[in-house]
């Protein structure tokens, strides 16, 4: 978490996003402990029967198909609004991921 929480602040957890006091579908980016609990093993509120994070598996992953802005079950707008994660940002959120998305 210590390696993509700081994406997550910086490009994902404002008001009305995924922060206080309107946190949307029930992803709280705000902090690392928050952004653990709403992400990792927890259904997609888009795809229910996808996790937003599935441990160890990047590609079936409900946030790696929302940050690509395509992938099986995606919906909606690509994320985050209004802009595109950098390739290494997103390639660091795939790592974790691949690495197991260890609560650290």
């Amino acid at each position: 978490m210590r390696q993509v929480q700081p994406i997550f602040t910086t490009s994902c957890a404002f008001p009305a996003c995924h922060s206080a006091p309107a946190v949307q579908k029930g992803l709280d980016l705000t902090t690392a402990a928050s952004a653990y609990a709403s992400l990792v093993n927890v259904p997609s509120a888009e795809c229910p029967t996808t996790f937003r994070v599935d441990p160890r598996l990047p590609d079936s992953s409900y946030i790696i198909f929302k940050l690509a802005g395509t992938g099986p079950c995606f919906h909606g707008s690509q994320m985050p609004l209004g802009g595109v994660l950098p390739a290494a940002d997103i390639a660091t959120i795939r790592q974790w991921i691949l690495e197991g998305a260890r609560n650290n």
